[in-house]
């Protein structure tokens, strides 16, 4: 269920995210996707359009007298634009909707290029043709079909998938700590091998060219190594790391993991609750 939830507020999140991205309401982001679908656009290229349309708009309003020139040409009111009485959603249906009755195609392709730039509107033509799907049309049927989701559940879905990365980075943060609090000792460790063992392995194998006895030359080394005390040293060496590694987790490394999912859990409820309010 969980696995649901996550997999469904990632696409609604993609949805928040992308209409702030391209500067337009949730709910024409999503109709303009639909109208992308059916006209043969990937959403790749319905977001490059609408954020290229929003962004030359408004480069005309301020006076860049090229797009100025091609967007009155297709019946844009640039001082309606200035004063908010045309949206910028409005201006963009509107200019598709010009483009797409246009019977000259050559004035057609060369606004659409002044537009939106000479590939993207070369992409676009399939969906400027007469008898493709209108954008007003594409809007009533994605309302129709219940392809719209709420601003609201979207930005709840956006609160969710951002709890759920901040658990995992605190998680991942965690499991780091612990990691390089454990670093010393096997750090030493290594140093001991690298210091005794692998001299010990070298010697071994050249007894083993002479010739000697190779199990009492395993013996004497370890003698030497731990003072006499042979294998037994290496237990106690073993078993003073355990010892070592067992206080630090009494001491450090459970309450600091016990905290983490502590904090996981709220973050859990809240998204929860958020999502799923009584």
């Amino acid at each position: 269920m969980f696995a649901l939830a996550n997999k469904a507020t990632q696409a609604a999140d993609n949805i928040a995210k992308g209409a702030e991205r391209v500067g337009v309401s949730t709910d024409f982001y999503q109709e303009m996707e639909f109208w992308a679908s059916q006209n043969g656009l990937s959403h790749e290229q319905m977001e490059k359009a609408v954020g290229r349309f929003n962004q030359r708009l408004g480069q005309a309003v301020n006076g860049n007298e090229k797009y100025a020139s091609a967007l009155q040409q297709v019946g844009i009111d640039l001082d309606a634009v200035r004063n908010g009485q045309l949206s910028t959603e409005d201006a963009y249906a509107q200019t598709i909707q010009r483009l797409s009755e246009m019977e000259n195609e050559q004035d057609k392709v060369n606004l659409a290029t002044e537009i939106f730039g000479t590939r993207l509107a070369r992409d676009m033509l399939p969906a400027l043709n007469e008898g493709s799907l209108s954008i007003e049309e594409a809007r009533q049927k994605a309302q129709e079909l219940g392809l719209v989701i709420g601003e609201e559940s979207l930005y709840a879905a956006e609160a969710f998938q951002d709890s759920w990365d901040r658990i995992k980075r605190s998680l991942g943060t965690i499991v780091t700590q612990i990691g390089l609090s454990l670093m010393p000792t096997f750090q030493s460790m290594m140093d001991f091998i690298l210091d005794n063992v692998i001299p010990v392995a070298l010697d071994l194998w050249a007894a083993f060219r002479e010739g000697e006895n190779v199990i009492d030359g395993v013996k004497n080394v370890f003698n030497e190594l731990f003072d006499g005390e042979g294998f037994s040293g290496l237990i106690d060496m073993a078993r003073d790391s355990f010892n070592n590694l067992v206080a630090w987790l009494a001491d450090e490394g459970i309450p600091m993991l016990m905290e983490g999912f502590i904090q996981g859990r709220e973050m859990l409820f809240n998204a929860a609750m958020t999502l799923f309010p009584a």
